[in-house]
């Protein structure tokens, strides 16, 4: 073999290494380049995860307060409303009082009370009180009950109320008082 031969096969020999060094150094920093990839993307995928997961937990906090203030809304416009309706039907229980008022059941209803109360007293003083706007039904009740009777300085809408004073009791059978009571336990 001659030189130029020797150079030849040298120099093929020479490019051949240094191509097979390129190509397994090239191979070596891809595999490197990839792991470092398949690590940063993995990190990222991680956060993304992460992020959607908080963005997540926070709309559905978001939604849960926005739906529990428009049922504590609604409950209010509700009971507003149910508070009207009440209103309004105790209204119209008090303007059919006042007509029953103008009837002779009604009188009879304050005669009977009364002799109820004179009954339950068994003797031992009492005041009966009446309302104001029964002030023309006085005497008639006075008389037909044989018992003195004082007009309330409270509205009492109608009905009596009178006091045992020995055993300190009350007896309210005035409509004031069932209207309030009927109203207390009324539920729309």
């Amino acid at each position: 073999m001659t030189i130029e031969e020797k150079l030849v096969n040298f120099e093929e020999s020479a490019i051949s290494a240094a191509t097979a060094k390129r190509t397994e150094l090239i191979d070596e920093y891809d595999k490197v380049i990839k792991t470092d990839f398949e690590k940063q993307k993995s990190k990222l995928d991680e956060k993304a995860e992460l992020k959607i997961k908080i963005q997540t937990e926070e709309l559905k906090r978001k939604s849960n307060q926005m739906l529990s203030n428009e049922m504590l809304n609604a409950k209010r416009l509700t009971g507003e409303k149910a508070m009207e309706l009440t209103d309004a039907l105790f209204d119209d229980v008090v303007k059919k009082l006042e007509e029953f008022k103008k009837t002779s059941d009604y009188e009879q209803l304050l005669i009977d009370q009364i002799l109820y109360a004179v009954e339950f007293a068994e003797n031992m003083p009492m005041t009966v009180y009446i309302d104001k706007s029964d002030e023309g039904l006085l005497g008639k009740v006075m008389r037909l009950t044989n018992q003195e009777i004082t007009i309330s300085e409270t509205p009492i809408l109608g009905g009596t109320r009178t006091v045992i004073h020995d055993k300190n009791i009350l007896i309210d059978n005035s409509f004031i008082t069932r209207i309030g009571e009927i109203k207390e336990d009324f539920v729309i």
